[in-house]
């Protein structure tokens, strides 16, 4: 049985699952321990996994390995990676970071194969193989929030690395060498030196003390008085701290360290040991780790980017926090790394780049908006303001297509563009006879009481075009059927005379004095004065300009032209 999946795993110490595609099979010859007798016909498993293979990739590798399209190679007299693999790792056994270093050699394995003789895995090999791992994307999470991530220059670089000293222990110290091919590393980038500032300090102190671990807040002010590290500040014992002499003794394991570190006490830390209750005998700190705690903590001070490692390097470079201590260091730093000032300078010249591309992206974008600016639609009436001119002949021009060209907007509206007035204004004040219009935020050539369509009202206003607008009439109702009272011409004495809007069916009449309704004299039989009135909707399909323009809204009254007007 044959199939391809996907297998997921977890690096220690990390929470991010990595995902796996390759191929699962059963290869007759050998049993399993699990195997109950051997009438099964052998069932050794065969698993192949790649972090850079698809589902695809991996398809295709197990149907070449079923079909062994890909034969072993002939075994060559010599000592193979998978012999000289196996002789590093007794060597380095007593190394702390012997897992990551088996990890990396089944890597190698399974890249330049079990059974290769070291004689050829050459540069031309291993070039390849740095290709390949340079091109190959891993894929971080999963469903839609999964991202696609290249490998980083020290993923890359620690299989070559390990890779270039197994050759180099295989030539000088086994003779199983003539020649080391020669490996090329990536360039990695430089480390980043982050520590705590005045405030920043405060705010994790407070978060740590709100901490449900009630021991944070101590170990953290003993990390920052003292500059140890985690492991060697929890794995503290009572018989490593001497209280009258304010000394702390501790095992180190740093890089390039090992022994036995001393530290004097600062008054900090000693108040924070004195006030710790309980025997004083064992572990000072409980037993677990607190990296979940201060991660909360860091959070809800809203530290960015700093870790736990981060606190012992405030006594350290507390000295050189100020500008022109910082600016020595990097000037010492400079002088002894001539590779970290190319570094620099790359980089200052990758920043004014970016400065520069950025600073012409903002030309051109204020270019844009400017043209687009320019050509922005404006209103008749705008527009007629601006030439000096009367809205219906602005309209007029529009309308027939003269030197103003109509601009439909998406609800329907007109409008015509401000670089065709602009044009239009610069044209009349160099040809004769010369015209300099005077742009005011009032309407020119035009009265209050100038009657128009509402259909040019609602294109001179830019508004969508409507063959009528609804105005509210509040009307008096007949006693009598309801319907609205019509009035009549006003009499001398100051009455209007009503009669019922329905006179062939309904015969009501009123007057209308100053103070309240009177009794025509023609009207016979009972009689009551109206009591109760109500609002229609009335249709209008021509009003004044006073009346339109308080209908349609005129959100260009005080827009004036950003261009110059010749002047005369």
């Amino acid at each position: 049985m044959a199939k391809v999946r996907q297998r997921t795993w977890t690096v220690p110490g990390q929470r991010t699952k990595r995902r796996a595609w390759g191929f699962v099979t059963i290869e007759s010859g050998k049993h399993r321990a699990k195997c109950a007798d051997a009438t099964c016909g052998g069932c050794q498993q065969v698993r192949q996994f790649r972090a850079e293979w698809s589902k695809e990739q991996a398809e295709e590798a197990l149907s070449k390995y079923l079909l062994k399209i890909e034969q072993p190679r002939p075994r060559v007299s010599g000592m193979t990676l998978g012999q000289a693999c196996e002789r590093y790792l007794g060597l380095k056994a007593r190394k702390r970071s012997l897992a990551n270093d088996a990890r990396i050699v089944k890597h190698l394995k399974q890249e330049f194969g079990e059974e290769t003789p070291l004689a050829e895995i050459t540069a031309d090999r291993i070039s390849e193989y740095r290709a390949k791992r340079l091109a190959a994307v891993r894929r971080i999470g999963t469903g839609e929030s999964a991202t696609e991530r290249r490998l980083t220059a020290a993923a890359i670089n620690r299989p070559l690395a390990l890779l270039r000293h197994l050759l180099a222990l295989a030539r000088e110290d086994w003779g199983a060498l003539d020649e080391v091919p020669r490996i090329r590393l990536e360039r990695e980038p430089q480390g980043r030196i982050r520590w705590l500032e005045s405030d920043e300090e405060v705010r994790l102190m407070e978060a740590c003390g709100r901490s449900r671990t009630k021991h944070l807040g101590a170990v953290v002010r003993v990390a920052l008085e003292t500059g140890l590290r985690r492991g060697e500040l929890l794995g503290l014992a009572w018989d490593q701290v001497d209280m009258s002499r304010g000394l702390i003794a501790w095992l180190t394991r740093r890089q390039n360290l090992e022994g036995v570190g001393r530290s004097r006490m600062r008054q900090a830390v000693y108040e924070v040991l004195a006030a710790l209750k309980g025997d004083r005998e064992g572990r000072i700190w409980p037993a677990g780790d607190i990296r979940t705690a201060f991660e909360n903590a860091v959070a809800e001070a809203k530290l960015d980017g700093l870790h736990f490692h981060d606190l012992p390097a405030r006594p350290h470079l507390q000295p050189f926090q100020t500008p022109e201590h910082m600016a020595e260091l990097r000037r010492r730093r400079a002088e002894k790394r001539p590779a970290a000032v190319a570094a620099r300078q790359a980089l200052e010249q990758r920043e004014r780049q970016a400065r520069e591309a950025a600073a012409t992206a903002a030309r051109e974008r204020l270019a844009r908006e400017a043209e687009r600016h320019r050509n922005r639609p404006i209103t008749i009436l705008t527009a007629s303001r601006w030439l000096g001119e009367s809205p219906v002949k602005t309209l007029t021009r529009v309308l027939r297509g003269r030197r103003l060209t109509a601009v439909t907007m998406e609800d329907g509206s007109t409008r015509v563009r401000a670089s065709d007035v602009e044009r239009m204004i610069l044209a009349d004040a160099q040809r004769p006879p010369r015209a300099y219009p005077t742009p005011s935020t009032r309407p020119c050539g035009i009265g209050d009481g100038q009657v128009l369509p509402v259909r040019e009202w609602a294109l001179i206003f830019g508004s969508a075009p409507s063959p009528y607008i609804v105005v509210p009439q509040r009307v008096v109702a007949c006693p009598q059927c309801g319907r609205a009272l019509e009035a009549g011409r006003p009499v001398e004495d100051g009455t209007v005379p009503y009669r019922c809007s329905m006179s062939t069916r309904c015969d009501y009449q009123a007057i209308r004095g100053e103070e309240r309704w009177l009794t025509p004299p023609a009207f016979w039989g009972p009689w009551s004065p109206p009591v109760s009135e109500y609002d229609i909707e009335h249709r209008v399909e021509a009003v004044t300009f006073a009346d339109a323009r308080a209908y349609f809204a005129d959100p260009e009254a005080d827009l004036m032209p950003n261009f110059e007007i010749p002047a005369p």
